[in-house]
């Protein structure tokens, strides 16, 4: 289980620090996560102390609170991995990919957000995400995808779940 922290700012270090001390015994969690697209966002873009002081200090909790499991992020907003220790890409095509491998040739990357919608969630339409973001999980340096959308946004879309 991928175990995340939508809440990415830095004033918000106190929630993840609780969250990884109320989760870290459960066996199912292998990553610890930290933001989901728009979330990356906002203070990486505005954060005084620099794009990565964010990921530092979450980071830095679970490096303290838990060695055994690695930290990511749903889109890796930051485009090159720094201080990630898997690159998770959301609704990523395979360029975005191959020039991180470029970059980083060990690091792990993997799908951690993609594909199934146009059918189930509805906001593209006329668009397949299916073969333009399934795909890179076929490069050999991508562990796969793990997160295929398969949901319905029924609260979204105004429509009874």
């Amino acid at each position: 289980m991928w175990d995340e922290a939508r809440d990415f700012y830095v004033s918000r270090v106190n929630e993840f620090r609780s969250l990884v001390k109320h989760h870290r015994s459960h066996p199912s969690i292998v990553v610890w996560g930290f933001c989901n697209e728009q979330e990356c966002y906002p203070e990486l873009n505005a954060n005084p102390d620099g794009p990565n002081a964010t990921v530092i200090a979450f980071k830095g909790e679970v490096e303290r609170l838990d060695r055994s499991r690695p930290v990511t992020m749903n889109d890796n907003g930051l485009k090159d991995g720094n201080d990630l220790d898997i690159a998770g890409w959301s609704h990523s095509g395979g360029d975005a990919l191959a020039q991180l491998h470029t970059l980083k040739p060990t690091m792990p990357q993997l799908l951690s957000e993609c594909c199934s919608c146009p059918s189930t969630r509805g906001y593209l339409p006329g668009v397949s995400c299916m073969q333009g973001q399934n795909a890179p999980g076929l490069l050999p340096f991508v562990a796969g995808s793990i997160g295929v959308w398969t949901l319905n946004d029924c609260k979204r879309h105004d429509r009874p779940c």
